[in-house]
């Protein structure tokens, strides 16, 4: 559930800085710029908003947890306490951040829910007194519409109803064009045709649903709100474009009158899911502007659109988002989200500990049993007892008795178990922040690739298996790219 959050959280800001592009984009060139451009442009917007990931990567599982730790440090502080629980090994603070974020996704879950649950309700309620008072249309208008679909084309079904103030487009399943009841001219009536049977030719319909879910997804986010509208905009002011760009001028402005006339018999609430002819008055006079002065076509404004769309295509990359646990490697949004929370309470004391995270105590990867440990072989170079070469040693081989538990040094997930020909029975553990600790030369293996290892766990015991010449332990540690000594950190967590 936590997941689920954090890349519901993730995808909601990628989607609201994407949202700011498209903004600022249509303000300064919708003007000139086909209405179109900017319907697709809001509906990627929303895309955007649930495409957990993309050819860029987005925030990394580490700042994830790291923040999660910070909110569980913020909430004890709160309480009077100074609390730190580390996070680096594990990946999965617990306490009060975590509950916290458990019950930030509950709410978040319901409200969605909630929300889709009553859109259907009304949508459906809308359809059953739509189709309580409709009547199938005339021969003559049916005939109209089969003319504007052209041969072989699909319908959707025609009727009129008297309760309705403009035309619309219903129903995904049994799509329906409901044409208002009333005394309307030949003309008038094969334009609102025309107008619906473009909503229906371009899915619009279906289109608008995928926003719905969208939103009710992301309903705490006023950027997919705020998406939703414009997109609704633009769509109607998309399909009128489309339907008048060849049209003369006399033509347009009928046109024009017949928006006013279906503007006074539409509700000043928006009708619930469908594809109208008319939309509330407020709209109405972009609309008529964009009837009335048609934009203009050729090599600047192709220019143009490429330019805006390479900016959208750019902008939609760049937002990456959170895709989960599975995601290993950090990007620069990691310091940026960190920075962002760095004033809350407990950002010192996250710093602190991440530092602390950089270098994690080693255990002493052995259970020595009061028996004498010697060294024979250190880190750096040395010559090899088989071979006679000198090489570079990439470890501490400890002379211990077989049979002697070999211990995790450190809390981490195994990386890698099994037999390996040069280092014999081996063990591979990965503690985060880069390190890795390994164990050659076992005489068998306990533990497995996957499982989670608790410092002090033992994970085999010494043996002499693979290239060896007597029972020994060899124990390397690497942090990043670059083996390390492994003494070095013994010494410093004090054993």
């Amino acid at each position: 559930m936590r997941e689920v959050f954090w890349v519901m959280l993730s995808l909601s800001l990628s989607g609201a800085g994407l949202a700011a592009v498209v903004a600022l984009l249509q303000r300064l060139l919708a003007k000139r710029l086909p209405a179109g451009l900017f319907y697709g442009l809001w509906a990627a917007v929303l895309l955007r908003m649930i495409v957990p990931a993309g050819p860029l990567r987005g925030v990394s599982h580490e700042a994830v947890v790291r923040l999660e730790a910070l909110v569980q440090a913020s909430a004890v502080q709160a309480q009077g306490q100074t609390v730190w629980q580390s996070t680096a090994l594990t990946g999965t603070p617990g306490g009060a951040g975590a509950r916290g974020i458990l019950w930030l996704a509950v709410v978040w879950g319901a409200g969605a829910a909630a929300l889709l649950l009553w859109r259907l309700w009304s949508y459906r309620c809308f359809c059953k007194a739509v189709d309580s008072r409709s009547r199938p249309a005339s021969p003559e208008i049916r005939e109209q519409m089969r003319s504007l679909a052209g041969q072989g084309g699909r319908l959707p079904e025609l009727v009129e109803c008297g309760g309705v103030g403009a035309p619309m487009l219903l129903g995904l399943r049994h799509p329906r064009v409901v044409l208002p009841a009333g005394e309307f001219s030949t003309q008038q009536i094969r334009d609102m045709l025309a107008h619906e049977m473009v909503h229906f030719e371009r899915r619009d319909l279906a289109l608008k649903w995928a926003a719905v879910v969208v939103t009710a997804l992301h309903w705490p986010n006023p950027a997919a709100w705020y998406a939703l509208r414009q997109m609704g905009i633009f769509c109607e002011l998309s399909c009128d474009e489309r339907l008048t760009k060849s049209w003369p001028a006399l033509r347009r402005a009928a046109y024009g009158a017949l928006l006013l006339r279906l503007s006074q018999g539409v509700p000043e609430r928006e009708t619930p899911l469908s594809a109208s002819f008319s939309e509330q008055k407020e709209r109405l006079k972009e609309r008529l502007k964009t009837i009335m002065t048609p934009k203009n076509t050729g090599k600047k404004t192709a220019l143009l659109t490429a330019a805006v769309l390479a900016v959208a295509v750019i902008s939609f990359v760049a937002m990456g988002a959170y895709a989960g646990r599975s995601q290993q490697q950090n990007s620069g949004q990691d310091a940026l989200l960190l920075q962002e929370v760095s004033g809350l309470p407990g950002g010192q004391e996250l710093e602190q500990a991440q530092e602390q995270e950089q270098t994690p105590a080693l255990q002493q990867p052995f259970e020595a049993q009061g028996q004498q440990v010697s060294i024979a072989a250190e880190f750096g170079t040395r010559v090899h007892p088989i071979t006679q070469q000198e090489i570079s040693h990439d470890g501490v081989d400890f002379v211990l008795e077989e049979g002697t538990p070999v211990l995790a040094a450190a809390q981490g997930v195994v990386e890698s178990a099994g037999y390996d020909g040069e280092d014999g029975y081996a063990v591979s553990i990965s503690h985060g922040s880069g390190m890795l600790t390994r164990y050659c030369h076992m005489q068998d293996v306990e533990v497995q690739q996957g499982q989670t290892v608790e410092a002090g766990q033992c994970v085999g015991t010494v043996g002499s298996t693979g290239n060896s010449t007597g029972p020994h332990l060899h124990f390397s540690v690497k942090q990043g790219d670059a083996f390390v000594d492994p003494l070095a950190l013994l010494e410093q967590s004090g054993e």
